[in-house]
């Protein structure tokens, strides 16, 4: 029945280009970053949607297009494996800024919470601006609730971005 009605809504919500989120069961949004707190992110998303009848869990990991990261595509794969054991589904979305493509998917899946880690960053970090789940929070508006969630990690630095591997030129100067 929930399914039902979850289909009509959407359909309902596209036909009268309705854009703000209208929720019909509790879709819980959790934002990875491939880093080790994201098991602790899905089991508590999942918790949450236990406690809301017919609650969905959505793992979402969004890789920069720039091709930045610093997750392991291990840990990643674990994260999908919970995820769907618990019930959820697992997604890969690729953006220009990270917080954006977040609340785009959030808002695309008519999601009604958002589950994000506690920022991994050092505090002398936040000179260089707000963290991810700062921004997430206050651009998410009044029909997504952000749930930040403290993790062993919170506050011990974020792991350093992949470096590429590129072949080194050598430069050699002609004698005449």
């Amino acid at each position: 029945m929930a399914d039902r009605v979850d289909e009509y809504l959407n359909e309902y919500r596209s036909e009268h280009r309705v854009s703000t989120i209208w929720g019909s069961r509790e879709r819980i949004v959790v934002g990875l970053t491939g880093g080790p707190e994201g098991r602790t992110l899905i089991r508590r998303a999942a918790r949450l949607a236990e406690k809301g009848a017919g609650g969905e869990v959505l793992a979402v990991y969004i890789s920069r297009s720039d091709g930045l990261t610093s997750a392991s595509p291990k840990e990643l794969a674990v994260q999908r494996t919970l995820v769907e054991d618990l019930g959820g589904t697992f997604h890969h979305v690729v953006g220009v800024d990270v917080p954006v493509a977040l609340l785009d998917f959030a808002r695309g899946v008519n999601a009604t919470q958002i589950v994000l880690g506690v920022s991994r960053r050092r505090s002398w970090q936040y000179v260089l601006g707000p963290g991810i789940g700062a921004t997430v929070a206050r651009e998410s508006g009044p029909d997504l609730d952000v749930h930040l969630i403290t993790h062993d990690e919170a506050g011990k630095g974020r792991l350093p971005l992949a470096r590429r591997r590129t072949p080194t030129s050598t430069c050699r100067s002609a004698t005449t």
